[in-house]
């Protein structure tokens, strides 16, 4: 693994690659449509000049209603000219133009809308003249530092008759006081880019330096601005890209990176560093350095989380069979002061390239100039959540603890170039061992998932051992959920190699699991656990997936049935829970498994709220009760 990741380093040039991202982030810093547009033409003859075959650039509706996986397609959006000028103040500003898209583009919030032809001016006043319901019609509302404008801030503005808000609210807004906030998911439910039935909004960021000023002039009363504005939302196309590395074999590994998203290191490196991989291992191919793969290599540039759900119902929606894994190219560990962390694919979507990805941070881990930790629960959300069941791509997310998080100080200059050749090196590794398995070069892999394996279950019963007594009554079920887990990836290494011998690899592991569990046994409490009577009340709701894709949109309910997913959303346990429903096992035992995996266990309040949640996706059309006998 280790010449692996060394071979590849050094014909990644890391020039090259900061004078590719700039090139790209320079284009799609407009954030319209059209910039859009640009950046994916871009991408494209990217691919083209890495060596890519097959390259393509497709276009699906960017219309606000067309919907793939509970996904619905942004509306395009442009604007030319956009201000905020303060014309009347009790205290004298550093600018009176505190906003003008010419002087950056964050200073408009994507999806804001016209002003009156001309201009207009309005009163300024504060967030708390609006929820306190004191004259907001007509005025721009300046809201507080920690206020995202979301639904419930659109929903008071509408209903305040208000004409629009100016916000400041932004990560590190101490360590970044002269930055701008970039602003997407304005919108009036969960999704993130404003769709058909989203209403009109004017919204400009400031900086928070100039937030501040801003608020301490409201303060004093008798703030006025003028608005100008020509942003319009309409209905377009928004274009996915993608080309192909052949091997023998026509089933694919993927590597996604989002594009459309115009900061340097979230995602313009990434959509570079995976053309820049793919070439890279191409070129040790024809080198005789690397066999020749085995299986396809694709490259697949998209909308985050909405373009991939439409390329993916392009490509048939349910990919288990011809997509075998992915890597999500989106918020690289490029800083050397930021550690990674490796979130292996999810239960969902079991993979033998756990194994092979927990060998690769060990191996190549201590070679880069950032820490890199395993976290091997993996996720659904953002474009990990192709690894939901329905859809069936296994996924993995190599991220970065950043601190910034969508903020115009995200500029090429927080990138360090050798984090990125680091950081594409590491992924390449994988990737190379993944492409060229056979059956006879897995077999080197089968001591090591064995040794893998029996680590999981150790660290598992570690972890039952120094927990509470109250938490220990069901280390059996446990453990035993921890043997399927492993099973199920070593059947998927099988399915990829048959003759390989793999699930036999297990067997150690089932005895060391008798072992621990005599050991654990004075342990254990006699009585039932805390969660038992949440397991005993779901035991007759059995929920079967009736739809594809983790719900997130809710598309399929009218406007005003829809509602916040609970428990963190699509961040929360909620979302593994859905993933986990099977129409098999009844309620009460996935919420348990949820926990197992996640190590995060509900509240009976958090509990109520997800039965009511699925209640109502059953009653939509996401979900479809089963009934025990069925299940059976």
């Amino acid at each position: 693994m280790r010449e692996l990741f060394a071979a590849i380093r050094s014909r990644l040039d890391a020039a090259w690659l900061m004078a590719e991202t700039e090139r790209l982030w320079k284009l799609e810093l407009g954030q319209r449509s059209p910039d859009q547009r640009a950046a994916a033409r871009r991408a494209e003859a990217l691919l083209r000049r890495c060596g890519l075959k097959s390259v393509e650039r497709l276009r699906f509706p960017a219309d606000g209603k067309t919907t793939y996986q509970d996904r619905t397609m942004a509306l395009a959006w442009t604007v030319r000219e956009a201000r905020l000028t303060v014309i009347r103040s009790p205290q004298p500003l550093a600018d009176p133009v505190v906003a003008d898209y010419a002087r950056h583009p964050f200073h408009v919030v994507y999806g804001s809308v016209a002003a009156p032809r001309g201009g207009t001016e309005a009163p300024l006043i504060g967030e708390e003249s609006l929820l306190s319901g004191g004259g907001a019609r007509g005025a721009m509302v300046m809201l507080g530092p920690v206020t995202r404008p979301a639904r419930p801030v659109l929903q008071a503005l509408r209903q305040a008759g208000a004409l629009g808000f100016v916000t400041d609210c932004i990560t590190d807004r101490y360590l970044t006081p002269d930055a701008l906030p970039w602003i997407n998911a304005c919108t009036e439910g969960n999704h993130w880019q404003v769709h058909a039935d989203d209403g009109p909004f004017i919204g400009f960021t400031v900086t928070p330096r100039a937030g501040d000023a801003l608020r301490e002039a409201v303060r004093q009363g008798g703030v006025r601005v003028r608005v100008q504005s020509d942003a319009r939302r309409y209905a377009a196309e928004r274009d996915v890209v993608t080309g192909l590395l052949p091997g023998r074999d026509r089933r694919e590994f993927w590597i996604k990176a989002h594009l459309y998203e115009p900061l340097a290191d979230d995602n313009s490196a990434g959509v570079v560093g995976a053309a820049a991989l793919a070439r890279t291992l191409r070129e040790l191919v024809r080198s005789g350095a690397l066999p020749p793969p085995r299986f396809s290599l694709r490259l697949v540039f998209a909308q985050e989380v909405y373009g991939f759900a439409a390329y993916e119902e392009r490509r048939g929606g349910c990919l288990r069979p011809s997509v075998l894994g992915a890597l999500n190219f989106d918020g690289m560990p490029l800083d050397p002061a930021r550690g990674c962390e490796v979130w292996l694919s999810p239960a969902g979507a079991p993979c033998f390239g756990d194994y092979v990805m927990e060998d690769a941070v060990a191996e190549c881990g201590p070679l880069t100039r950032v820490p890199w930790t395993v976290e091997e629960r993996g996720h659904y959300f953002d474009d990990q959540g192709s690894a939901d069941p329905t859809i069936g791509i296994p996924s993995f997310w190599c991220l970065c603890r950043r601190s910034l998080w969508h903020n115009s100080a995200q500029t090429p200059a927080v990138i360090d170039p050798e984090c990125f050749r680091d950081a594409l090196a590491l992924q390449g590794a994988w990737l190379a061992v993944m492409l060229g398995l056979t059956r006879r070069t897995i077999r080197p892999w089968r001591a090591r998932a064995a040794f893998l394996a029996g680590r999981h279950l150790l660290e598992d019963a570690r972890g039952l051992a120094r927990a509470p007594a109250a938490g220990r009554p069901d280390a059996k079920r446990i453990l035993a959920y921890r043997l399927e887990r492993e099973a199920a990836r070593l059947e998927a290494g099988q399915r990829l190699c048959p003759g390989a011998g793999l699930p036999g690899a297990l067997a150690p592991a089932r005895a060391l699991r008798r072992s621990l569990l005599r050991e654990l046994d004075p342990l254990l409490p006699r009585t039932a656990s805390p969660g038992a009577g949440l397991v005993r009340s779901a035991a007759s709701i059995v929920y079967a997936r009736a739809s594809r894709g983790v719900p997130l949109d809710l598309a399929r309910m009218p406007k005003s049935q829809r509602f916040p997913l609970p428990c963190g959303g699509l961040y929360g346990p909620f979302v593994r829970i859905v993933a986990l429903l099977d129409g098999r096992r009844p309620l009460g035992e996935v919420i348990r498994r949820a926990a197992w995996e996640a190590n995060e266990a509900l509240t009976p309040g958090q509990a109520a709220d997800v039965a009511h949640a699925l209640g109502k996706l059953a009653e939509y059309g996401y979900l479809r009760r089963v009934n025990r006998r069925q299940a059976s």
